[in-house]
């Protein structure tokens, strides 16, 4: 139905098809190809699914009613190595980890979007970054309060290695941890990709706007940047 009428009907067999070799293989000539045997749809098809997908989720957490969630930026690199030096990528890119594990089931749209749309909406404002003058000001350092804490599985490694010597049988690593923790387990986690910053990692002014982005994102969902 979908070769015959590919104008009218759209098929979820052959867009999924077709959004899973995309995310495999990047590569349009195969897509292309399948398309023309009737398996999967046409590549501009799966664009259009991709760059509405990345409208309708935005930078929010998709189902998220509270938890737990910890921030990571780090340098990202793409293309570090070309002919001709150029199209290379080396930025600044940020993950929320989620804990217990949100889950989205909105329905994307069909409808035309284009590059300033997607900029609009992973947007994240550059901040600049000013230094304080380091003139004569008087720098002043409280004293530190010392803080210890007590771990019980500090030595658990040590003990689960050690229990072989003895005559008891001894159980495999997850039925340790097993044996050693109580309560609840909270679930896995799922993981949400932030934008990127298209500036040097190391620059003053990029942190400076990547911890405003995270704390303004942390806010937003009611949850405490960690």
């Amino acid at each position: 139905m979908q070769a015959t009428r590919p104008k009218v009907i759209l098929a979820p067999l052959q867009i999924g098809l077709g959004v899973q070799l995309h995310h495999h293989f990047a590569s349009r000539f195969l897509i292309d190809t399948l398309h023309q045997l009737g398996f999967c749809c046409l590549y501009e098809e799966v664009h259009r699914f991709v760059n509405n997908a990345v409208m309708s989720h935005g930078t929010d957490i998709p189902g998220f009613s509270g938890g737990f969630v910890q921030y990571a930026a780090d340098n990202v690199d793409h293309n570090i190595r070309t002919l001709d030096g150029n199209n290379t990528f080396h930025g600044m890119g940020m993950i929320a980890a989620i804990t217990p594990a949100t889950k989205s089931s909105n329905p994307i749209l069909r409808a035309k979007v284009t590059r300033s749309d997607m900029s609009m909406v992973g947007r994240v404002p550059i901040l600049f970054h000013r230094e304080e003058s380091r003139g004569t000001t008087a720098v002043t350092y409280q004293k530190l309060v010392t803080m210890t804490a007590q771990n019980p599985t500090a030595d658990l490694d040590l003990i689960w290695k050690t229990a072989i010597l003895f005559a008891s049988p001894r159980p495999a690593w997850s039925g340790m941890m097993q044996f050693v923790q109580h309560g609840t387990h909270p679930g896995k986690s799922s993981f949400v990709f932030l934008p990127m910053i298209d500036m040097s990692p190391s620059d003053a002014t990029c942190i400076y706007s990547t911890l405003k982005f995270l704390c303004e994102h942390a806010h937003r969902h009611n949850a405490i940047p960690k």
